[in-house]
């Protein structure tokens, strides 16, 4: 019971109250079935913490999002925290904890209802659900930032965020999925305090997770994230950082797929090289901040790292919490876990729209033509080592450029929408060239086509070898459909990488082979 011996349930209602995979039977992501290498999905956010509100929104925030051009969408329900002690327990983190409270912040069945809207919709699904403080959830503010909440990974986590998730997709699992399906779970979201402070507890229950989904794994691709904040700070329990400590942070980062962090720092271009290579540094930036503000900086060795803090008072002064090489975060695949331009340009802790309105338009729309073009420029920016990338725009208040829901904090602008659509129609496509095989031995050049839609059209293939000469063509007349292969025997007499050119309805793909 809180907010005046209301129970959430109760108060919050009061509130409501005047406030890339081809087609089957049920399947998520079929929005964009073959989507271009190293491309991140675009997805919008659809949050709820009081009752009611998932099932009024959810369909129709969907509805809105598909038709701007989003192909993902990341669901993000939020659960109270309360304060617990622990006196049994060493005294760690000033003796108490935040522990899942397990009263109902939305309706029963509200979350399995808006997953089934998601599932239907074609959306590739990103499950992040938030732990938050009372006097946030009984607030329009966020009172209590998450961040700084002292939350024990325990059973009761587990049951609250994660039973019911897991539940519906054993129910998709019986009623018959596509086993290419990816879904992203990510179990620990901004709890900067708890996730360094209590690596011990987190790495026992990513293990629980892991062998919870071990038994999806046969039906579904499920992929574990850590959406972590972008620039830590490190709580005082890790001062006196031991060996052991950073081996088992290191360990306990290796246990996830990818990270995903909460990226809103700065996107406004420094210089004119970031105009062109916006993206690139920045996730540059991330990966350098994850390292080096957890404990010391990776990139130093142990020794050198001693050394520049006895040769620097501040730097001695901020990084006194030990010598330790995070190198888990230089490794993982890397995805946007959220992402907003309020830091730059608005007061997004306040959640008010900017001073000079024509300025943060304008700015906002020429930082998110950066990002798209440089999206569609490079193919190496995200790495795709379990599946699609990914790129969650955090779509409220002022942070959100698309509009989803009519909102007074909400600064529309059409040229941003148009980003997104001509981004979604580069990236999707609905046939692909999905492998290329060239046998030596019977000098016989294997590929594969898939479509999800038939097609009359011809394939012209075009062999170029790697000074960009043509040395062969040829015309496959004929239908495409489903999934189908095609021989083709060039004659190539030199070793080395040729490039197999196809036009296929009026796309084309490029495919390097070794001869």
């Amino acid at each position: 019971m809180f907010c005046g011996g209301w129970s959430i349930a109760k108060r919050c209602l009061l509130l409501s109250l005047v406030f890339c995979a081809a087609f089957s039977k049920v399947n998520a992501g079929f929005l964009c079935p073959f989507k271009e290498k190293g491309s991140p999905l675009m997805a919008f956010t659809i949050t709820a913490s009081k009752p009611g509100e998932l099932d009024r929104h959810c369909e129709d925030d969907i509805a809105v999002a598909v038709k701007k051009g989003f192909t993902a969408v990341t669901l993000s329900p939020m659960f109270l925290a309360v304060e617990t002690y622990y006196p049994d327990r060493q005294i760690r983190l000033d003796k108490y904890y935040h522990k899942l409270s397990g009263e109902d912040t939305l309706l029963k069945g509200e979350v399995t209802r808006c997953l089934e809207h998601i599932w239907n919709s074609g959306l590739h699904l990103i499950y992040l659900p938030h732990v938050e403080h009372a006097d946030t959830l009984c607030s329009d503010e966020e009172v209590y930032w998450r961040a700084n909440l002292r939350v024990l990974p325990d059973r009761q986590y587990h049951n609250v965020m994660f039973k019911e998730f897991l539940e519906f997709l054993r129910q998709k699992i019986d009623e018959g999925v596509n086993r290419d399906t990816v879904v992203d779970v990510l179990p620990v979201a901004e709890l900067e305090y708890s996730f360094y402070s209590e690596v011990e507890a987190w790495t026992n229950y990513i293990h629980f997770l892991k062998n919870e989904v071990a038994t999806l794994m046969p039906y579904l691709n499920i992929r574990l994230g850590a959406n972590l904040n972008w620039r830590p700070k490190i709580p005082d329990i890790l001062k006196n950082e031991s060996p052991y400590q950073c081996q088992a942070l290191n360990e306990l980062v290796d246990l996830f797929d990818y990270v995903a962090p909460s990226a809103y720092m700065s996107w406004l271009p420094k210089s004119e090289k970031e105009t062109t290579n916006l993206v690139e540094m920045r996730l540059s930036d991330l990966r350098n901040y994850l390292s080096r503000d957890i404990i010391a900086d990776s990139r130093k060795t142990s020794e050198e790292h001693f050394r520049y803090l006895q040769n620097n008072w501040y730097t001695k002064k901020k990084y006194k919490h030990g010598i330790c090489k995070v190198s888990a975060f230089h490794e993982k695949d890397m995805y946007i876990g959220e992402f907003g331009l309020g830091g730059d340009l608005s007061q997004p802790n306040k959640n008010v729209q900017p001073d000079n309105k024509e300025k943060y338009i304008e700015s906002r729309y020429k930082i998110l033509k950066h990002i798209f073009s440089e999206l569609m420029s490079k193919d190496t920016l995200f790495a795709e080592t379990t599946g699609p990338s990914f790129w969650n725009f955090w779509t409220l208040g002022v942070f959100d450029p698309f509009s989803i829901r009519e909102d007074p904090l909400v600064i529309s602008d059409p040229r941003i929408t148009e980003l997104l659509q001509t981004y979604k129609e580069w990236q999707c496509n609905d046939i692909n060239v999905k492998s290329l095989y060239f046998d030596p031995f019977s000098q016989q050049l294997l590929f594969w086509v898939e479509s999800t839609k038939a097609t009359n059209e011809s394939i012209d293939l075009t062999i170029e070898n790697s000074r960009g000469e043509k040395i062969f063509e040829k015309q496959f007349q004929g239908s495409v459909s489903g999934h189908q292969r095609f021989i083709v025997k060039p004659s190539i007499k030199e070793k080395g990488i040729y490039w197999a050119i196809f036009q296929i309805d009026g796309q084309t793909f490029r495919r390097s082979f070794l001869r």
